[in-house]
């Protein structure tokens, strides 16, 4: 049964949560979220600080919004690569695997360069030591991020199934090759600064290709793989 359209009133309430979620992204971005406050996020939007609390009952649930929109950003862009992948029907198996793996990876690799404001806000919300989030906050952000770190996980069990791996714990896989990818982030902002070969995005797939080949992919398989993914003519 098709669901009923979104009222007038829903729309408009849908569009001033997005604007007070963008405000919120912004002041994260540019002081951190320590400087994410309601009656900050209120000056900033000229409006009363109680009228900040009809649309988010606390500056965490504003937190876990802002990070599930950053998260829907990433995803709609993973998409956007997997359904975009066109492999030959007469590509090895392992390589069809390999080249999945390899499109998931330069979503994430192009997510965290074209999208720095929301890939940022992802960073700091997993990686800072801090206690950012009430447990309850921080149940559902996680429960935001598992759907996102599983897909990888099954692409990584494929390619076992196949024979383009060799076995190993695709939990432990995914937080490896996405703790990697986020080390190498780090050096984006120095990209204008390096030589492009030390680029972030080609730091990535040196790393990336390192890991997949330490986990039993064939070389010359992988390079093919990485050839369906990658246009000849430059990456993020």
């Amino acid at each position: 049964m098709q669901e009923p359209a979104p009222t007038r009133r829903e729309l408009r309430r849908a569009r001033r949560r997005r604007q007070i979620a963008d405000a919120a992204l912004k002041i994260v971005v540019e002081a951190g979220i320590d400087a994410l406050t309601m009656p900050r996020l209120a000056r900033e939007l000229e409006i009363a600080v109680g009228g900040l609390y009809r649309y988010f009952d606390s500056k965490d649930h504003l937190l876990v919004s802002l990070e599930l929109i950053a998260l829907e950003t990433y995803s709609a862009r993973a998409d956007q690569r997997l359904m975009g992948l066109q492999l030959p029907d007469d590509a090895p198996p392992q390589v069809r695997a390999l080249a999945r793996i390899w499109a998931l990876l330069r979503s994430w690799t192009e997510f965290s360069a074209q999208e720095p404001t929301r890939y940022r806000l992802l960073e700091t919300l997993v990686t800072d030591p801090r206690l950012l989030l009430d447990d309850e906050a921080q149940e559902q952000v996680q429960a935001h991020i598992d759907p996102v770190l599983r897909r990888c996980g099954d692409l990584l069990e494929s390619a076992v199934e196949v024979g383009a791996l060799d076995p190993g714990d695709p939990e432990v896989r995914v937080h490896v090759v996405w703790g990697a990818l986020q080390g190498t982030a780090l050096f984006r902002k120095q990209d204008q600064r390096r030589p492009a070969h030390l680029s972030a995005s080609n730091l990535a797939d040196a790393i990336t290709e390192s890991i997949l080949v330490g986990w039993g992919a064939d070389p010359a398989q992988l390079q093919v793989a990485r050839g369906l993914v990658d246009p000849p003519q430059g990456r993020a």
